[in-house]
């Protein structure tokens, strides 16, 4: 109940249209009660005026008509001797004396039925009231008829008929100028009551319209209070002040316009202010993870760089060694043509026994120029080979770098992925940055496969140096072992060739089985030599494609922090623009 009567829980139509309704409703019904009162006058008037005054008065003038024209008859009824004349004065003097009786005593009816009314009232010379004038008329009229014989039309007494005559008319006159005063007393009693009514009104509509006014001033200073709230939450959110006042929650639980829109914008600014200090919060977060990000990107940028120059030194020791074992797979194939050339000559002494028994001496002097050449041959292909072997170990610190890339990538797909939930979190002005994340992603993701593939051709190729290195020292335990021993047998048994044949024969075929697994096994290292050769040409060229990314990477990371400097420009302006705000 208490919410309805207050006012503050009304619209502002209701406000607007209450003092105004009030002022019609309060001249609606001041008009009701003007008009009921109008009526009534107006009918007690006509009751008083028509009902009362005017039927006596018709009554009283019809019979003093009446009167005299009996008076007419009567003086034609003494003097006329015509039959014809007298019969009509006859009925009409008795006509019209009845009909002035009658009449009077009509009018006196009225004055009874109103008694209280007519009888205040007297005349002024006789000062008698009607009724008395009516009792009066009643013994004039009377003694007027007594005094006339209507058999014989004469009258006894002539001044006395005629006094009495006069007297009785006198008595309606004096009636009806009594009515005269009834009808001026009426009059202004009417007059008067609309006096009282329009007073009565007017003090109405003065009351009314003051009170209306009061409800006026107080709806006018209830919608001036509120409005002049509402335009300071306004203005005070315009001029950027969100700071929360208690000023205003009172307000919360009306229900007028003004209280809905002080609500509305407590809510808003309530809004605002979680909101910009979302902002702050964020951007602060967001500035301390850029800078976060930018030293590791600073960080990565080195890194970056630094495996670029190891990728370099890589990228030349990969071409060396690529080199070495061309060389090596030369010197293989020499080795091969060398052996191959010894196994043909063993097969052409085993098939040529006899001949060598009869050229004994001079396949001496042969086998120590072939055992001198093989001796340098030998010593010459150690070397290499053993140049060549241990230039293959740095076979193994690709291995190494290509560990460090995979790290090093790996670490670059962690700090992308790091800049693409920041780039993220950054909304629309790190769509730049993701994109530059995504970059540095791929490319690390294809560093690693390159470092992968790098890391399994590096496999191969270790192997192949270990399966050559140990094939090469069996080569080579084999010239010390087997073939200087024959070398040295053969030498010293030259002499006796020609007496052993058969000897020689067995000799030679050993020499060329023997030859022929070592040129089979020879055969396989220059086949491992070449694969060796073709696997370091392939790491050289992923070497060099690895260098050339991590220079793409380079640049892209340079471009990422600056990226991260235009983003952190970006953060800053947009904080110096929140802080306008004051909440």
């Amino acid at each position: 109940m208490k919410t309805i009567f207050n006012i503050n829980n009304w619209n502002l139509r209701l406000k607007m249209f209450l003092p105004m309704a009030l002022v019609m409703i309060a001249l609606i019904g001041i008009a009701i009660f003007s008009l009921s009162h109008t009526k009534s006058i107006a009918q007690t008037l006509t009751t008083k005026i028509y009902d009362q005054s005017y039927m006596t008065n018709y009554w009283l003038l019809n019979a003093d008509r009446d009167y005299y024209q009996a008076l007419v008859a009567q003086m034609t009824l003494t003097s006329s001797n015509d039959p014809a004349i007298l019969e009509a004065a006859k009925a009409d003097y008795t006509e019209n004396a009845q009909q002035a009786y009658d009449r009077v005593h009509k009018a006196g009816a009225i004055f009874t039925a109103h008694q209280a009314e007519f009888a205040q009232y007297q005349h002024a010379d006789s000062n008698k009231t009607v009724f008395e004038l009516i009792a009066d008329f009643d013994t004039n009229f009377a003694a007027w008829q007594q005094g006339f014989d209507i058999n014989t039309n004469t009258v006894a007494n002539l001044a006395d008929s005629t006094a009495r005559f006069d007297a009785a008319r006198d008595d309606i006159n004096q009636a009806e100028e009594i009515l005269d005063d009834y009808n001026q007393a009426v009059l202004l009693e009417s007059q008067q009551l609309q006096d009282q009514l329009a007073q009565t009104l007017i003090i109405a509509t003065i009351v009314i319209l003051l009170v209306s006014l009061l409800i006026c001033i107080l709806f006018a200073r209830n919608v001036s209070r509120r409005t002049k709230v509402t335009l300071e939450i306004i203005n005070k959110t315009a001029a950027l002040d969100l700071k929360y006042s208690k000023g205003y929650e009172k307000y919360l639980t009306e229900k007028d316009e003004f209280a809905l829109i002080i609500a509305a914008m407590g809510g808003a600014r309530k809004q605002f202010r979680e909101v910009f200090e979302q902002v702050i919060a964020q951007s602060s977060n967001l500035q301390n993870h850029i800078q976060t990000v930018h030293h590791h990107m600073s960080h990565l940028e080195d890194s970056v760089q630094d495996i670029s120059a190891t990728t370099e030194q890589l990228s030349a020791s990969t071409e060396e060694t690529a080199s070495s074992t061309e060389q090596m797979n030369v010197t293989s194939r020499e080795l091969e043509h060398a052996v191959q050339s010894v196994a043909t000559k063993a097969q052409d002494s085993a098939t040529s026994a006899d001949e060598l028994t009869r050229r004994a001496q001079e396949l001496s002097q042969e086998f120590r120029i072939s055992y001198h050449k093989s001796l340098k041959i030998y010593t010459h292909v150690k070397e290499r080979l053993q140049k060549a072997l241990v230039e293959s170990q740095s076979v193994s610190k690709i291995n190494g770098l290509v560990s460090t890339i995979i790290t090093i990538a790996a670490q670059t797909n962690l700090l992308s992925l790091n800049a693409s939930i920041e780039a993220a979190r950054a909304g629309e002005a790190g769509k730049g940055f993701a994109v530059v994340a995504s970059e540095i992603s791929k490319l690390a993701a294809d560093s690693k496969q390159a470092a992968d593939q790098i890391d399994q051709i590096t496999r191969t190729v270790i192997e192949s140096v270990s399966n050559l290195s140990t094939n090469s020292n069996d080569l080579l335990q084999l010239f010390v072992n087997e073939i200087k021993q024959d070398y040295d047998m053969m030498l010293s048994s030259a002499d006796q060739y020609a007496e052993s044949a058969k000897g020689i024969d067995d000799i030679a075929t050993d020499l060329s089985s023997t030859s022929e697994e070592l040129l089979s096994s020879i055969e396989n290292q220059v086949k491992s030599i070449h694969e060796i050769a073709v696997a370091s040409n392939e790491s050289a060229e992923g070497t060099s494609t690895i260098a050339e990314k991590t220079e793409t990477i380079v640049e892209q990371t340079h471009e990422v922090i600056e990226s991260m400097n235009l983003s952190k420009q970006g953060i800053d302006e947009l904080l110096t623009s929140v802080a306008r705000f004051k909440i």
